[in-house]
């Protein structure tokens, strides 16, 4: 991780849209055909991760409701979420409440 996670960060249930990713995302390819995403949450640097998800051809896509769509360049957008485990200033939270976009190239770091 870039950084400490930030506990003061106040609990938000936003969508983060455009928000450059901290360094330490990865994308991983697994042996059962599916690919998983991990890293940082660029808003309290608290780990983060997105769906585990078949690996699909490009054309179906659109499809998979985790797989937002296919780019020209056949990397994958994949929604991800903060799991830091910390409520964030909201008693019933385990996170900071955020989720975001992380492109993935297969076989590639995000």
């Amino acid at each position: 991780m870039p950084s400490e996670h930030k506990p003061s960060v106040k609990y938000s249930a936003e969508v983060l849209s455009g928000v450059p990713l901290p360094p330490g995302w990865t994308a991983r390819k697994n042996r059962d055909g599916t690919v998983g995403v991990e890293g940082p949450c660029p808003k309290c640097l608290g780990r983060a991760f997105g769906p585990t998800l078949p690996i699909v051809d490009a054309a179906t896509l659109d499809a998979e409701p985790f797989l937002l769509r296919a780019r020209a360049d056949e990397s994958w957008q994949v929604v991800a979420a903060c799991d830091c485990g910390f409520a964030h200033g909201r008693p019933d939270a385990s996170s900071c409440g955020r989720t975001f976009a992380v492109n993935v190239v297969p076989e590639a770091s995000v």
